[in-house]
């Protein structure tokens, strides 16, 4: 994929949606959420539409294009700007893999959903609520096949942290186990897959196996790599707002795009407790028992709930935490 220079490699700021983080242990009496009388805000719907574009635009500026690199190119990582120097140049199969047009070019949704891991999933039978939207956004490339009537299965966005294949494939040490990520890639069926290439340099290989595998298996899915300014044009944002969270987790950067491409946004696997409300255990992610552990890099998941939980009273997005009325 690129040619590759020296740098401190380090996890990425792109987080799996939220997670427990020191001192949410037990800190959910009042994660609960109304969503029986909630209403949709028009107008402070409109006025984080007009801020966000202030920013950046996702109808044009959710991945690099074509015209904008060209193979020779350089790139700078992400890390760089906080631990050392260190960039990457643009091959040409890299460079064959952007979209020549933006992939959310002129699209705009009537009700879209944005799907965390949270085990609070588990048992809540949303996954025909969450189907029923016009668009849906996934975190991290979750798990789906067993897991269909508590999630869904629609994917028109889908991003990817590319430790995933290490951390969930185990760097396909064994076949099966790549078998079993390209055919998590062919239920993607066309939808956007949004991978961070530029964040830091130990993540290189994993990208390019992902698009290796995606043109030798000719897997049918839109790939989008932002820009590594994306971080930046995010963060400015949610600086500027009432809540000034420092740096945004994935979970809040896929609302962020719903909110300004969707007339309403539902989140569900928000959560980022270990105990739900009726004192049962919740798992880290829907699809992995490991226990919950500590952020360990600079994302404030128990805030970012606040946020969320905020959003939702003032009618901005609704925030199921509790079983979905469709669930019987």
């Amino acid at each position: 994929m690129y040619n590759r220079q020296p740098g401190l490699g380090f996890e990425s700021w792109y987080h799996t949606g939220l997670r427990l983080q020191s001192g949410a242990k037990n800190n959910n009496c009042s994660a609960l959420t109304d969503t029986k009388s909630w209403k949709r805000n028009e107008t402070v719907i409109k006025d984080m539409q007009e801020k966000v574009k202030r920013f950046f635009d996702p109808t044009g500026n959710i991945s690099l294009l074509k015209y904008q690199v060209k193979p020779g190119d350089r790139m700078w990582f992400l890390q760089s700007r906080i631990f050392s120097h260190s960039s990457v140049t643009v091959s040409q199969s890299f460079h064959n893999m952007l979209p020549s047009r933006p992939p959310l070019e002129n699209k705009h949704f009537r009700k879209c959903a944005v799907v965390g891991n949270s085990g609070i999933l588990l048992h809540s039978g949303c996954g025909r609520e969450i189907d029923t939207h016009d668009f849906v956004f996934r975190c991290n490339l979750p798990e789906l096949e067993g897991y269909e009537k508590d999630v869904g299965t629609k994917s028109n966005f889908t991003t990817m942290n590319p430790s995933v294949i290490l951390t969930y494939y185990k760097d396909f040490v064994e076949p099966k186990l790549k078998e079993r990520f390209i055919n998590r890639l062919r239920r993607l069926e066309g939808g956007i897959l949004f991978i961070p290439a530029f964040v830091a340099t130990w993540e290189n290989e994993h990208v390019q196996w992902t698009n290796d595998i995606i043109v030798e298996h000719n897997i049918n899915v839109r790939t989008a790599y932002p820009s590594p300014d994306m971080e930046k044009w995010i963060t400015g944002y949610w600086k500027s707002t009432e809540y000034r969270v420092a740096r945004p987790s994935s979970g809040l950067w896929m609302y962020t795009f719903a909110v300004s491409l969707c007339d309403e946004v539902h989140l569900y696997g928000m959560y980022p407790f270990d105990i739900d409300r009726y004192g049962r255990n919740v798992n880290y992610h829907y699809y992995d028992p490991r226990p919950f552990a500590t952020t360990h890099f600079g994302h404030d998941m128990p805030i970012e709930f606040q946020v969320f939980k905020s959003l939702h009273q003032k009618g901005a997005l609704r925030l199921q935490t509790d079983k979905c009325q469709s669930s019987g």
